[in-house]
């Protein structure tokens, strides 16, 4: 099987260039990738996740490589290098003496890493053009018996600096009929998150919700979370948070709105599976116990399939499970549930 995929990235930049104006700069190719079958690959490293080493090539555009297949490594561009412990260095990639390892020359010090250790590299030191990451999801249904239409769209654009993480998130569905909209689920947010020594972090999300068909017509949040990720491989991410969040919401039916504070408990897990074509599957679960309402428990459940259909472009099929025991709305609906399907592309 090809340890090498080639991708042509010509949409992607193109699509950067309709959204904002970049800062343009010249990196030089001039990385080295030795393949285990002893093939040299130059080019410019990108970095590294998922089990995908990203190469900027002169003759072959954008190639992906897979992890188990690479050598030795030999760069002087600067990087944040991520072990499966959650140990994290920076520094220069270079080729050791001793197989299957590394040489990361940091500022005052200089480590050997072994390559099945490493779980992530990300470039240091560039532009907020290249380091921006995300995806943007849209699907799009109609059913002529009932005269039911949905829409839904969806984005997710992430910038990564050293041990830092900003991250803003919005999801919208709107089913609508000939005569009216019928129902909005739709959630917003920004999230910092902060890495710290063995594989723990800290986050502080912000965010807004509406789910009319549970009453809600909009919930204001800020919160707080400790969280740590118990297994981080090159094809499977498991972590978990614990925090508080304080929220305003404000119901249909009623004039004044309520503040509360409840615990936030939240279980995500990834799977990627890299070979041609990508899968990428997404398992996450929060939980809001109401500590000012005793008794009140929300909980949120989204559930994703991304199947690699050519070029960062993604077929996707999702469930959205959202419940509330004690909805605050009367005659409103406990359960809401959405399974929708769309074109995503990664950024």
């Amino acid at each position: 099987m090809n340890p090498i995929r080639a991708k042509n990235h010509s949409f992607k930049k193109i699509l950067f260039l309709l959204l904002l104006v970049p800062t343009i700069g010249y990196s030089q190719k001039t990385d080295i990738i030795t393949l285990l079958n002893g093939d040299h690959i130059t080019g410019e490293l990108k970095g590294m996740r998922t089990g995908l080493l990203e190469l900027s090539t002169d003759n072959m555009g954008t190639i992906f490589i897979e992890w188990d297949k690479i050598k030795e490594i030999q760069t002087d561009k600067y990087f944040q290098i991520t072990l499966d412990d959650g140990r994290i260095y920076f520094g220069s990639i270079h080729i050791s003496d001793k197989k299957g390892m590394v040489i990361v020359k940091g500022v005052t010090i200089d480590k050997e890493l072994f390559l099945k250790h490493i779980v992530e590299i990300t470039r240091i030191k560039e532009t907020f053009w290249e380091i921006l990451g995300g995806y943007i999801q849209l699907g799009i249904s109609y059913n002529k018996g009932s005269d039911v239409a949905e829409l839904n769209f969806s984005t997710d654009l992430t910038y990564n600096i050293r041990k830092r993480q900003f991250e803003l998130i919005f999801n919208s569905i709107i089913s609508s009929t000939s005569d009216s909209i019928t129902s909005k689920n739709q959630n917003a947010s920004f999230s910092f998150l902060r890495y710290l020594e063995r594989k723990w972090f800290w986050s502080a999300p912000i965010s807004v919700n509406q789910n009319t068909t549970l009453g809600l017509d909009l919930r204001a949040n800020i919160g707080a979370a400790m969280g740590k990720d118990f297994i981080h491989t090159n094809d499977m991410l498991l972590s978990s948070q614990v925090g508080l969040v304080g929220n305003r919401e404000w119901y249909i039916n009623q004039t004044e709105p309520q503040n509360n504070l409840t615990l936030l408990l939240t279980n995500r897990f990834q799977y990627f599976i890299y070979e041609d074509p990508g899968i990428i599957l997404d398992s996450y679960l929060i939980v809001y116990p109401y500590l000012t309402d005793l008794g009140r428990i929300r909980i949120n459940y989204n559930f994703s399939m991304d199947w690699e259909i050519i070029n960062d472009f993604y077929w996707n099929l999702s469930l959205n499970f959202s419940s509330d025991n004690q909805p605050q709305s009367q005659d409103e609906n406990k359960v809401d549930y959405n399974i929708n399907t769309g074109l995503k592309y990664s950024l």
